[in-house]
């Protein structure tokens, strides 16, 4: 999740003594979650300065206390999100099928016994907090799939020209799926190649994966 992404490394650019008072004023939890409906005054109404005071205690405005301002005054309801389940809904109150970034897109083979064609499970998300060895794959329902998919459609040859160009040729762009050098993140794009070069073979699945933890609860990173 993107969002999760920028509040890790805005949350670990602050010095020492602002995460010891972020620690002092929201807890120890992590991510922390900033609930800025707390103030004293509407927030149309707020200036900067009164922001940071209110989630620092003093009125100090430093590029890296914005920076992690406006990471994490969003981030507690998306991850929040994650251990609640794969997209349920078109509109899930955070964003729409129109606009999400937050999906994963992989295929099956159909002539391998619908064996998973996607990035190898340590390499969906790296820099995951919540990232365990036991990774989970689920479709999103029909309903969500025929929403997105027209979209999908159209962006995915501008994707998947990038990732040649990038590479080279087509063929040296399978062959980094082949040896899993692809670069990262790029889930839609390395799909859509795949099911173009043998469309009745590989079929595109659009859906959410996600880490089981050890307590058995599992953080849908993506989807």
């Amino acid at each position: 999740m993107q969002l999760l992404l920028q509040y890790l490394t805005a949350a670990k650019g602050l010095n020492t003594a602002d995460k010891e008072l972020l620690k002092s004023r929201w807890g120890d939890s992590d991510p922390v979650n900033i609930d800025l409906s707390g103030m004293d005054r509407p927030l149309s109404d707020a200036s900067s300065a009164d922001i940071v005071e209110y989630i620092f205690g003093d009125r100090l405005e430093t590029p890296q206390r914005t920076r992690f301002i406006l990471a994490s005054t969003g981030v507690g309801s998306i991850v929040e999100a994650g251990w609640i389940g794969p997209r349920a809904d078109a509109d899930n109150g955070i964003d729409t099928l129109t606009t999400t970034k937050d999906f994963h897109v992989w295929c099956i083979d159909r002539e391998d016994g619908d064996k998973i064609m996607d990035y190898p499970d340590h390499q969906l998300a790296p820099r995951c907090p919540f990232i365990s060895d036991h990774v989970v794959r689920r479709a999103w329902s029909d309903e969500l799939v025929e929403g997105i998919r027209p979209r999908f459609e159209r962006e995915s040859p501008h994707y998947i020209e990038h990732l040649i160009n990038e590479k080279g040729s087509a063929d040296n762009l399978l062959a980094a799926m082949e040896d899993d050098t692809i670069p990262l993140y790029h889930c839609l794009a390395r799909a859509y190649f795949l099911h173009s070069r043998n469309p009745s073979r590989y079929e595109v699945v659009i859906g959410a994966f996600g880490f089981v933890q050890s307590d058995g609860r599992t953080f849908w990173e993506s989807g």
